[in-house]
């Protein structure tokens, strides 16, 4: 959450600057787009632990270790 915070008030400010280079009549479009860019860069960071704490791993995806003497 607080990459996604992160990344839209830094976009928000990036696509007015001189140095990107876009017509004002885009930039809401673009800070849009870009909204919507965040939201599924977020879901896919989320995607993970929602996915390794929803099933199991399979047995043997990792070798017994021997016990230590």
């Amino acid at each position: 959450m607080v990459f996604a915070c992160h990344m839209c008030l830094g976009w928000q400010k990036v696509v007015p600057s001189p140095s990107l280079g876009l017509p004002s009549r885009y930039h809401s479009k673009a800070i849009h787009v870009g909204y919507w860019m965040t939201g599924v860069i977020a879901m896919i960071y989320v995607s993970f632990p929602v996915y390794t704490h929803s099933w199991p791993m399979k047995p043997g995806n990792f070798l017994l270790e021997p016990p230590i003497a």
